[in-house]
Formats: C-alpha cells, sequence, structure tokens
C-alpha cells in the first residue's frame, strides 16, 4: 500500500475518469432589446457577424447589439444572445407578414394559398418585401402511345425530379399533376409512386388528356426574391409546391428551430429572412404561386417596445407558474451552462434619438447641359417609425439587477455585471454620491459595480458617439484577461478598446473613496484609453471581495463536476477515493503551473484530501463521497476550501474559508 512516510517504490494505479477538458469562464450571456431574432432563445454566437445574422443592427431603442460589439471588440470570443420583448396580446412583439396567392383553383385565379412571415418578430419586417418569379422552366413532350392514365413516356426527364408538380397541357386542355416516380432508364413519368405506402391525395391519374396523343409538361416551381429596404438580401430558388419534395416552400423556409436546452458546441444557422407556411391542407389541389406584378409588402410588424416591463427581462425566475411562452428573459439561461458573465445592459436603457438619412440636394439642371438632364435619384425607402421603450424607474433597474444578482448565487458559476442607472451618473452636481447610493443597494460575492458610463463612435453615423453602459466592455475584458494570462489575473488595467471617454470624470479622491466600497472605476489617463481600476466584487466579505478569487472558485467547481461524472455509480471503496483524488491532484498541479494558486511549491499552493479522514464509515455506507480540496488564492493570502462529492448518484460542490498559516497541511 502507499505510504508517502516510508522509503521504497510503490505501485500506483492512474486515474481511469478524464480530466474535465477545458474549463471556459470568458463566455458572457447578454439579455436585451434587439432590432430582430428570436425571442426568449439563447442563441450562441462566436463574432459580431454571426451576431447581425441573427438579431440585426444597432437600434436607438437598445444597447445590446453595442454591448456585444463592445465585448467583441475586447478580445470576445463566444457569447450567449436572449433577445426580450413585450408578449402583450394588443401592444406585444408581433412578425410581419403577407400572402401570397395561386395562380388558379376552382374558385379562380388569386385564392391565398401560402403565407409568408418575416422570420421574427419586430417592426423591421415592415420593411420587407417579396416577389414571386416562376422557377427553373424545364419542359418536355409525351411520345404518343397507348392509353396509360399512369405512365408517361417522354423524350427527355432531365430537369424534372420525383414529386415535383407539372402542367400537363394538350391543346386546349390542361391538367396540374405530380410526377411520383421517374424512370430515366426508359424515360417513363408515374403519375402514381410504385410504393402504395407513397400515395397521396395530390396523386392523380390522367384525366381529360389523350396519352395516345402528345401531351406537353412543364415543371411547375417559384423562386421568392425577397428585399429589405428596397435592396435585395436573399433568394429562394425553385420552390417546390409537393409537401414530399425537398424544397418544399413551407418546409424549406420554415420556422428556425431553437432547443430548449442548447449545446455548447452547436451554433445555431443563420435563419433565413422569411418563413413560409401553408394556408390550408393542400389535399388534392397542388397549385402554383401566382407571380407578382410588383413586389409584396410586409405589414403588421410591431417590437414589442412599448409595453416592455420588468418581467420581460426576468422572466420566470424562481417562479413556478408556467406560462403559454415557457421561460422567458433571464430565467431562459437556467438551462445555459456556458456562460459564465451575466450582464442586461437594457435594463438601463436610455433611448437614443432616431438617426434621419437624407439624400444631398440636387443641383439645380442647366438647360445647356451637353449631357442632358440628369437622372434624379430613386426615393428612399419608407422606413416605419421604430418603437421607443420606456425609460425604467430606479426601483425596475433594481428588480432586474436583483433578478440577476438572485439568478448567479443560486447557480454558483457565474458573475453578474452590474450598471449604474443613468440617474446615479448624470447629475453633475451630485457627483459620485448617485455611484455610492446604489453601490450600497446590493452585498454579493457574485457580483461586480463598473462605473460611470462610456462613449463610444456609433457604428452606424462616425459623426455621432453613443453613451453605453460598460458591462459590454467589461464583458470582453475579462474574456481578453483570460486569454493574455488566465483567470488568476484581475480584468483591469488595460486599455479598452472601442471607446473613447467616459461620461463622468472621478478624481484620484473619489476612485479611493469608491474602490473601498467595491465600485470598479474607468478612467482615462494621460496618454491611454479608458481603463478599468478595478477589480472587487460588491461584497462585505473582505476574503471574498477580489474577482479573481471567486471566478477561481467558479473554475474549480465547474471542473471538479465534469471530473466527478466519470466517478458516479462505482464502488464506494478506497481504491475509488484514491483514484478521485489522483485525478483532481494531477488537475490542481496543471492549474499551479499555469499560476493559478500561490506557493512556491504545489505543497503551499494546494492540498487534496480524499481517504478515510474525510469519508467516515456512515458517509459510505449512505452512498457519500467526500473530498476536500484547499488551495490558496493569487491575491489575497486567504484559503479557500471546496468540498466536493458524490451523495445518492448526485454530485455537490461546498465551499467555506479558512486562513491556514504555514501553507496547506
Amino acid at each position: 500500500m502507499y505510504n508517502p512516510e516510508t522509503p521504497g517504490v510503490y505501485w500506483r494505479p492512474l486515474p481511469s475518469a478524464q480530466g474535465p477538458g477545458e474549463v471556459r469562464l470568458d463566455v458572457p450571456a447578454f439579455v436585451g432589446i434587439a432590432e430582430r431574432g428570436p425571442l426568449d432563445k439563447p442563441v450562441r454566437v462566436r463574432n459580431l457577424r454571426e451576431f447581425e445574422q441573427h438579431f440585426g443592427e444597432p437600434i436607438d431603442a437598445g444597447f445590446l447589439a453595442y454591448a456585444v460589439r463592445a465585448f467583441f471588440e475586447n478580445e470576445g470570443q463566444i457569447a450567449w444572445i436572449v433577445r426580450v420583448a413585450s408578449r402583450d396580446a394588443a401592444t406585444g412583439a408581433r412578425e410581419a407578414g403577407a400572402t401570397l396567392l395561386a395562380s388558379a383553383t376552382p374558385a379562380g385565379p388569386g385564392t391565398p394559398y401560402w403565407s409568408i412571415r418575416a422570420s421574427s418578430p419586430g417592426s423591421w419586417g415592415n420593411r420587407l418585401s417579396v416577389a414571386v418569379q416562376p422557377g427553373r422552366r424545364t419542359a418536355a413532350r409525351s411520345v404518343p402511345g397507348i392509353r396509360d392514365a399512369q405512365r408517361l413516356k417522354v423524350t427527355s426527364v432531365a430537369g424534372f425530379e420525383p414529386d415535383c408538380l407539372v402542367r400537363l397541357t394538350q391543346g386546349l386542355s390542361s391538367q396540374i399533376c405530380t410526377i411520383a416516380d421517374i424512370d430515366a432508364a426508359s424515360s417513363h413519368f408515374s403519375l402514381l409512386p410504385s410504393d402504395p405506402r407513397r400515395i397521396r391525395p395530390w396523386h392523380q391519374l390522367l384525366a381529360g388528356l389523350d396519352p395516345a396523343l402528345p401531351i406537353d409538361i412543364e415543371r411547375l416551381s417559384a423562386t421568392l426574391i425577397v428585399k429589405l429596404d428596397m435592396r435585395v438580401i436573399a433568394e429562394a430558388r425553385d420552390l417546390s409546391f409537393v409537401p414530399d419534395h425537398p424544397r418544399y416552400g413551407p418546409t424549406l423556409l420554415a420556422l428556425p428551430v431553437y432547443p430548449a436546452r442548447p449545446e455548447h458546441d452547436r451554433i445555431a444557422a443563420a435563419p433565413f429572412s422569411i418563413v413560409i407556411e401553408a394556408l390550408d391542407d393542400p389535399g388534392t389541389a397542388l397549385l402554383p404561386l401566382m407571380p407578382t406584378a410588383q413586389d409584396l409588402e410586409l405589414e403588421g410588424g410591431q417590437d414589442g417596445l412599448s409595453s416592455l416591463s420588468v418581467s420581460d427581462f426576468t422572466g420566470l425566475a424562481g417562479s413556478a407558474v408556467p406560462t403559454h411562452y415557457g421561460l422567458r428573459g433571464l430565467a431562459t439561461l437556467e438551462n445555459v451552462a456556458e456562460p459564465a458573465i451575466l450582464a442586461i445592459p437594457d435594463a438601463c436603457i436610455i433611448p437614443a434619438p432616431e438617426i434621419v438619412l437624407e439624400r444631398l440636394p440636387v443641383a439645380a439642371i442647366d438647360p445647356c447641359d451637353p449631357c442632358g438632364i440628369p437622372q434624379l435619384p430613386a426615393p428612399l425607402a419608407k422606413r416605419p417609425v421604430p418603437e421607443t421603450p420606456q425609460i425604467f424607474s430606479d426601483e425596475e433597474i433594481f428588480a432586474i439587477q436583483q433578478a440577476m444578482v438572485e439568478h448567479c448565487e443560486s447557480r454558483r458559476d457565474r458573475i453578474a455585471l452590474i450598471d449604474p442607472p443613468w440617474t446615479a451618473i448624470a447629475d453633475k452636481t451630485l457627483g459620485i454620491r448617485g455611484l455610492e447610493t446604489w453601490r450600497q443597494l446590493f452585498d454579493s460575492n457574485f457580483a461586480a459595480f463598473y462605473a460611470p458610463w462610456l462613449k463610444v463612435v456609433d457604428p452606424r453615423d462616425s459623426r455621432r458617439t453613443r453613451t453605453l453602459p460598460p458591462s459590454g466592455h467589461a464583458a470582453g475584458q475579462y474574456a481578453m484577461s483570460d486569454h493574455l494570462g488566465g483567470i488568476q489575473f484581475a480584468p483591469a488595467n488595460r486599455d479598452i478598446a472601442w471607446a473613447q471617454a467616459t461620461s463622468l470624470t472621478i478624481s484620484d479622491a473619489a476612485h479611493g473613496l469608491l474602490n473601498r466600497l467595491g465600485i470598479n472605476v474607468i478612467r482615462t489617463g494621460q496618454g491611454h484609453a479608458p481603463r478599468i481600476l478595478g477589480s472587487r466584487l460588491m461584497t462585505s466579505d473582505a476574503q471574498l471581495r477580489d474577482i479573481p478569487v471567486r471566478r477561481t472558485i467558479i473554475l474549480l467547481r465547474r471542473a471538479f463536476e465534469r471530473i466527478l461524472r466519470g466517478f458516479v455509480f462505482e464502488p464506494n471503496a478506497e481504491d475509488l477515493r484514491e483514484r478521485l483524488g489522483l485525478t483532481i491532484e494531477i488537475f490542481m498541479t496543471g492549474l499551479w503551473n499555469q499560476g493559478a494558486f500561490a506557493g512556491t511549491t504545489a505543497q503551499e499552493a494546494f492540498a487534496v484530501i480524499c481517504d478515510d479522514t474525510n469519508n467516515s464509515a456512515p458517509d459510505g455506507d449512505n452512498g457519500r463521497l467526500i473530498c476536500d480540496v484547499a488551495f490558496a488564492p493569487v491575491h489575497p493570502l486567504e484559503f479557500v476550501v471546496l468540498r466536493i462529492g458524490v451523495a445518492g448518484n448526485e454530485i455537490e460542490t461546498n465551499e467555506r474559508l479558512m486562513s491556514i498559516a504555514g501553507g496547506v497541511s
């Protein structure tokens, strides 16, 4: 048996369970107002381009797009996004839509056939228009032969495929039907499938046409051209009208599906700008669409911002009452394990004045100009007036931010970034008293407070600046710090990218006072961009006030939970405890080598105890496995002890603080 006190050579088994793999703490979750995108669905994005594909461009009514840009500008790599809006029946978010007509029906042309909607709610959909054009034209002719109402021999099968809709024409008579099967070797079309299980109501035999005479066959499909503000942004070519066809319009352009429990390694595909729904069961009447003489404008879209409320942000966190829409807002992040940072900048929303685009004046026309009369520019596209959210009161902002803190405290694996309300920094006569007052509302070692706001160049108009809450920039600084050094380094004292200035100038004396209160001040010094000059949490507990300490604990909790998954259901014996202890010891040694812990030796930096001293016989009888891990944070020089274990096939992790003189023993 292995005995560290007795010299000799010992055999010690390597742990069978794997290590935790990569544990990232640089991934934030943002909840807020966006131009477009799914409501109350967490979406993982890897860059600003992917964000804009799902959620659109920056808008005056929200800070979300600006905060996400700030995160990626400061070396961020991955973020989770949750868009919120009101669900009120009258004033809530709604998709813009229109109706596409069939070209021919028993009742005549122009019968509503398909419904098209914007891919997500919002007034942005009112700027969409759609043109319907015939799809790829393919034609053939039947070879006169025997009178077979089910099979047609044709001159060529090129360009046709099973389950395509065709128009059969013979003189003045015509029939619309579906080609079920194609025999390329013998050049035959079958109107009924050879497999009886594939027969559908729309599979019809020839009616009113003589197969002994030539029949013209034309393949039918449609191409949709989608425009935004009169500019083509997408095309859907050769859409089929047959439900079994792989390019059936309502199937190919269906509403995007976002899983309730999204996986970390799966990126949601960028949605097409519109979705299609069939208005009725097609039955036997499959019909082509009527081409549009002019673009068909979508209408009826609403942003759902005028009636936005606190509950739209907080969702159902802590409530057992279900709703028609399920989890909403912040509560949707309960199902997403990856984020380690939480920010809701739109809790402090201050809508900006709308940017009005105008054409340059046209010079007076000179009748003697040899070039002739210049062509006047086309008029600007009609842009709907966007909705404006109401400005939340301080009490409402506190309710949202308190929900953030409670969410992080209940999960114990992420930190909330708290923004000051505009009222706390806008009044120059108050100075820093507004920040002091807001800070006193919280006491948590799972929340960090950053102030003041930051001024940035608006990406939509370089002549304009916009002042933003700092949480997006702060989240990017967390990512930058992790990439450049590691979680043991404070996310501070580096130039903040995409920040021109701060909204409030804070003196050295005021900075010292705010730092003692746990407010991380952002200041602009001579010769450098704004920097975060603080790394404290909003807690009165001096032992847990440093951000790196809390983030180290979060890292270990996440890593240990992954490690323990490989030990659940194994026999609770001495061998299991030894293998678990060795696995964790190897992991802790790797972190110590990276500088994550204080101490010149591994013995000074950490200790792993998983033996009979902390696993009693009653613990084993009750299915409990306990492993104590003590480590010395880089700052300050206190020790944090994590107790991890398995109880009844459930993984548990608890923490406690202790000061140990002379190192870890």
